[in-house]
């Protein structure tokens, strides 16, 4: 996306408003979709590191 709004000759200042307001939307979007995802299970937390390398983490070894 950046090279293509470089290749447009688009004024830096423009590719970096657009640029962060992408991340920025992208960030919400993936937000929502997290509080989504525990509110409809809310166990998902407890979930994390019970398998593989999450285990290492664990300091009862």
């Amino acid at each position: 996306m950046y090279t293509l709004l470089l290749w447009l000759n688009m004024p830096i200042n423009v590719i970096i408003v657009i640029f962060g307001t992408v991340v920025a939307v992208l960030m919400v979007v993936f937000m929502r979709w997290s509080k989504r995802n525990m509110q409809a299970n809310p166990d998902l937390h407890d979930q994390i590191g019970q398998e593989g390398h999450g285990r290492a983490l664990d300091s009862s070894h």
